[in-house]
C-alpha cells in the first residue's frame, strides 16, 4: 500500500524589477535621442524660415531654434520613451 502526498504549497516568484527598470532606461535613452535628433531638425527648419531675430542662449536665428527644439524634442521623446517601455514590458 502506498500513500501519495499532494504537496499544496504555492510557490510566490517576485516580479522582476530589474528587467522593467532596464527596459524602461533603454526606452528612454532611445527616445531622447529620437527627439534630440526631430527636434533640432525641426527646430532649425522653423528658425531659418520664420524665426530668423530670434535669439537664445547668445545664438540667433536657426541656431537658437535648433537648441530650443532639441531640449523640448528630448525631454518630450524621453518621457514618451520612457512610458512606452514600461507600458510594453507590463503585458
Amino acid at each position: 500500500m502506498s500513500m501519495k502526498t499532494e504537496s499544496r504549497h504555492e510557490v510566490v516568484v517576485p516580479p522582476r524589477t530589474g528587467r522593467r527598470a532596464a527596459s524602461a532606461v533603454v526606452g528612454g535613452l532611445l527616445g531622447t535621442a529620437l527627439g534630440l535628433l526631430l527636434g533640432f531638425l525641426i527646430g532649425a527648419n522653423i528658425g531659418g524660415q520664420w524665426f530668423t531675430s530670434f535669439s537664445f542662449a547668445g545664438q540667433r536665428g536657426y541656431e537658437a531654434t535648433s537648441l530650443v527644439g532639441a531640449a523640448v524634442g528630448a525631454v518630450v521623446f524621453g518621457a514618451l520613451g520612457v512610458g512606452y517601455a514600461r507600458r510594453r514590458r507590463a503585458r
